[in-house]
C-alpha cells in the first residue's frame, strides 16, 4: 500500500470484508485524483460522495478523505487492492 497516501486502514466492525481507509492530508487532492481515474463511476452525490468499481470491488469515496472498499476476502486483499489503486 502506497504509504504515501494512506494513513490507515480499519476494519468495518471486525469482520474483514469492508475497509475504511483514511487517506493522508498532505496528499489528499493527487489520492483523490488517482483512484477517481482508475474507478468506473456509478453515482456522484454533488462532489461529496463517488461510489464507483475497480476490478468488480466496490469503493466508495469522500470527499473528506476516506474510502470505504467493499467485498474481500480479508486485510492481504484489500492491502494488495489499495497498492494497486495508487500506483
Amino acid at each position: 500500500m502506497s504509504k504515501e497516501y494512506v494513513s490507515k486502514v480499519d476494519d468495518v466492525c471486525g469482520v474483514g470484508l469492508d475497509f475504511i481507509v483514511t487517506l493522508k492530508p498532505q496528499t489528499l487532492e493527487e489520492a483523490l485524483n488517482k483512484v477517481l481515474a482508475k474507478c468506473r463511476v456509478a453515482q456522484n452525490r454533488s462532489g461529496i460522495l463517488t461510489k464507483g468499481h475497480h476490478k468488480s470491488k466496490e469503493v466508495s469515496i469522500f470527499r473528506t478523505g476516506t474510502l470505504l472498499i467493499r467485498e474481500f476476502n480479508g486485510r492481504e486483499e484489500a492491502i494488495r487492492f489499495l497498492e494497486e489503486l495508487f500506483e
